[in-house]
């Protein structure tokens, strides 16, 4: 079914190579170039999917990014300094500027 033209190498560069492409670009570029954007730790996002995914299926999976940004605002904005640790520990910078209130608490 095969050319017989093809060298073994052609053959699996044509089968392997766009699953590859897409593994690479599904599983290492996208949760990269959406973590930067969203200020979100790749980790988290793939966590994200995951709790996400597991709650509400494939409609969770496809608004767990948005759900998670929002979560991530959201909590940086709770003037309490564990919601605003979770906030920075989502963003990848869990040892980051303290809290008005840690700081009044001092």
């Amino acid at each position: 079914a095969l050319d017989p033209s093809f060298s073994s190498l052609d053959v699996a560069l044509a089968f392997f190579g766009p699953a590859l492409v897409g593994i690479v670009s599904k599983d290492i570029l996208e949760p990269l170039v959406i973590g930067q954007s969203t200020s979100l730790q790749p980790v988290a996002l793939m966590l994200s999917i995951l709790l996400w995914g597991l709650v509400w299926g494939i409609t969770g999976m496809i608004l767990a990014v948005p759900i998670t940004a929002v979560t991530r605002i959201h909590m940086a904005h709770i003037d309490h300094p564990l919601p605003q640790y979770l906030a920075r520990c989502l963003s990848g910078s869990p040892h980051g500027p303290a809290s008005r209130h840690a700081n009044a608490l001092v």
